[in-house]
């Protein structure tokens, strides 16, 4: 970076050089190439959409997008109700768009540039999923799981169905970490016996022996009941399908592309049905 004294003694960074013609100087570079100036000044705004900034027409330096999860309903295994993310899904592409919109602050000029997932965005809790330009990644913080009724499902005791086969999930004490499309989740937690009839959880354990997924339910006398209502709803296509948090995010390699700004006062969004959480961006500013 260059930095100029100011009347004070003290220095700022220059944000604009001119060259001899009086035009705007684009980069500066040392002997060895390395840039040692760029124009505009650096700058970084984070929260909820859509974010407004006062740009110089370049591209986002970088951006990183918070999912977020919707369930518009009480689910019920009768009435099962779709658990939303932020990503639409084309017909056309199969991958997930996420639609990103540059405008000006009085609506003049408008640029839409789209973003191409394999699965949505997600959030539970404190726990969002997200993904990062700079480093052509998405960390994964939630997981999805479709039953089909083949899973090695138990039944100890009446109405409760567990699960072993679940073993990333987060383990803490007293928190919400799934939501499930069929059944209303409650926190985890280490007493079965207080939790409502036709619910699903996980079981807390201090020490680690135990890594069950529960679905209460004493509509189902038995387990083959059971399993028979998870098959013929996975038969049907709506499956019944749980979403947790993992104890440790995963990550994968994604292809994200540039975003413009525009010379001027510009409002990034993101138009998408279900919005993200929030956006962090660096950018070029004019002050």
């Amino acid at each position: 970076m260059i930095m100029a004294k100011n009347p004070d003694g003290t220095y700022s960074q220059v944000g604009f050089i001119k060259d001899a013609d009086g035009n705007d100087v684009e980069f500066v570079k040392d002997k060895n190439g390395t840039a040692i100036f760029e124009k505009g000044f650096p700058r970084e705004k984070s929260g909820a959409l859509p974010l407004q900034l006062d740009g110089i027409g370049k591209p986002l330096k970088n951006y990183t997008i918070y999912g977020n999860t919707v369930q518009n309903g009480t689910p019920t295994p009768d009435n099962p109700v779709e658990v939303q993310a932020v990503g639409d899904y084309d017909t056309t592409t199969g991958k997930y768009e996420i639609p990103i919109t540059t405008e000006f602050e009085d609506g003049s000029e408008s640029i839409t540039t789209t973003l191409y997932l394999d699965k949505p965005l997600y959030k539970i809790g404190d726990y969002a999923d997200s993904i990062n330009y700079a480093e052509q990644k998405a960390e994964r913080d939630v997981k999805e799981l479709v039953l089909t009724g083949e899973e090695n499902w138990r039944r100890p005791s009446t109405g409760h169905f567990i699960l072993s086969s679940i073993t990333d999930y987060l383990r803490e004490n007293d928190k919400l970490i799934c939501y499930t499309t069929h059944y209303l989740t409650d926190k985890n937690t280490n007493d079965v016996s207080a939790v409502a009839d036709r619910r699903a959880f996980f079981y807390f354990n201090s020490n680690n022996t135990w890594k069950d997924f529960y679905i209460k339910d004493r509509s189902f006398s038995t387990l083959d009941d059971f399993r028979a209502y998870l098959k013929e709803q996975y038969d049907n296509g709506t499956p019944v399908t749980v979403y947790y948090v993992l104890a440790k995010p995963e990550t994968e390699s994604v292809t994200l592309p540039k975003i413009p700004t525009l010379d001027g006062v510009t409002a990034i969004d993101v138009d998408t049905t279900i919005k993200p959480s929030k956006m962090n961006i660096k950018y070029k500013s004019k002050t």
